[in-house]
């Protein structure tokens, strides 16, 4: 193999870790997502159509007809890996804000993901699972821990901005959050 070869295959591997770690980053954020069902089941789509849109300029340099499967199948399997991460950076990218809504905090419930140990044997939780109401009914949210989260009990008011993304899909603002 070639220093370029080596090169080229090394930036490949990068770029597409740079996709996964943006895919894991909105495994976190699309909990806020106000139909996150709905994005998952577009984002995965559209990762799988580009990925195959992409395998096309690949597919005249197979040999066989297996080798033009494999290729579709290794850039359909990484275009839905990297897809929702690519999708939901372009959705936040250019977002606007719609509204800023008040909400009742019903109930503050820490998580502890994945450690396989108690509560009781952290200083603090991975996450926090919020259950608020407004007059638009109920709402669950899973936020990372900060000041304000922390602080939140029963009965408090608080606010949230409701941002409008480029490709349509609206989540809550998390760093917009006030305790009121």
């Amino acid at each position: 193999m070639t220093a370029i070869i080596r090169l080229k295959i090394f930036s490949i591997v990068c770029v597409f870790f740079l996709f996964l770690s943006l895919t894991a980053r909105e495994l976190i954020l699309s909990d806020l997502y106000l139909d996150s069902n709905r994005f998952w089941s577009i984002s995965l789509t559209f990762g799988f159509l580009t990925g195959l849109l992409f395998s096309t300029s690949l597919l005249r340099k197979g040999q066989t007809g297996l080798d033009r499967f494999r290729i579709l199948a290794l850039m359909g399997i990484a275009g839905i890996i990297c897809g929702p991460g690519v999708f939901g950076g372009l959705n936040r990218l250019r977002s606007i804000k719609l509204m800023d809504k008040k909400f009742i905090v019903e109930k503050v419930v820490p998580l502890v993901e994945g450690r396989g140990i108690s509560l009781s044997d952290l200083e603090s939780p991975d996450a926090y699972e919020l259950f608020l109401e407004s007059d638009l009914g109920f709402v669950k949210l899973k936020m990372q821990p900060s000041t304000v989260v922390r602080s939140l009990d029963s009965r408090d008011v608080i606010k949230l901005t409701i941002r409008g993304g480029i490709m349509g899909f609206h989540f809550f603002d998390s760093n917009s959050l006030q305790k009121l």
